[in-house]
């Protein structure tokens, strides 16, 4: 939805969104462009991050971390753990409540339950993990299933991260806000200097309104 109250972000302002359709065929939005897609990873799969043996085999979140460092040095990019993570669970809705205080930590439990799992070590009890640990490592778990599933994480030209719809992403399409909009949104080139919609999108440093003042609003016109 391209003005969902549900969503609690303001990316687009607090303004009012407003659209008009055109010939009953193309709608025109006021927005603006802010960034290209420079890489995207494949898409996310639901059962990725939960905390099983086998997901600790396979080691997803590290090889995942790995990726994106290693494409962000290559684009000449730079990105920390912390924006990495934050990415993966603050997502579109902002209502992930232990950010500000206990998100390193809870990533850190979920790390350690996944390398007790992968060691087949027992879980909880002395030579385990704590019982606040347990619960902060399932929490995670549980957010990361339900707010990555079918997403895919990406990189844009300046440098942000941000996830998006995981099969309709390519990169060099562009990321925009609609004024009164709460979230981002990627678009692709369409005929006649218009665009094409490909999905709603979160993309780290937007989602309040941030570029609001760095962009002038201007007529996009959709197909």
């Amino acid at each position: 939805m391209l003005a969902d109250p549900l969503h609690l972000s303001e990316a687009g302002g607090p303004s009012r969104f407003q659209a008009r359709v055109i010939d009953n065929v193309h709608l025109r939005v006021s927005g603006f462009f802010f960034d290209e897609i420079a890489w995207k990873s494949s898409e996310i799969e639901s059962s990725d991050f939960l905390l099983t043996p086998e997901n600790a085999d396979k080691l997803l979140l590290d090889k995942l971390w790995k990726t994106v460092t290693k494409t962000a040095y290559q684009l000449g990019l730079r990105l920390d753990y912390y924006t990495f993570t934050l990415a993966l669970v603050h997502c579109y809705n902002n209502t992930y409540v232990s950010v500000s205080v206990h998100h390193t930590d809870d990533f850190d439990a979920y790390r350690k339950m996944s390398q007790a799992l992968r060691d087949r070590r027992q879980l909880l009890g002395e030579r385990g993990i704590t019982h606040e640990e347990y619960r902060a490592a399932t929490w995670i778990s549980k957010v990361l299933h339900t707010r990555t599933r079918g997403r895919c994480m990406f990189l844009t030209r300046s440098g942000k991260v941000g996830l998006g719809p995981g099969q309709a992403i390519e990169v060099g399409d562009f990321c925009a806000v609609f004024i009164g909009a709460q979230v981002p949104f990627v678009l692709a080139s369409g005929n006649d200097d218009r665009y094409r919609l490909v999905g709603e999108c979160y993309v780290q440093g937007v989602m309040g309104g941030e570029l609001l003042t760095e962009f002038d609003a201007t007529e996009i016109v959709l197909e």
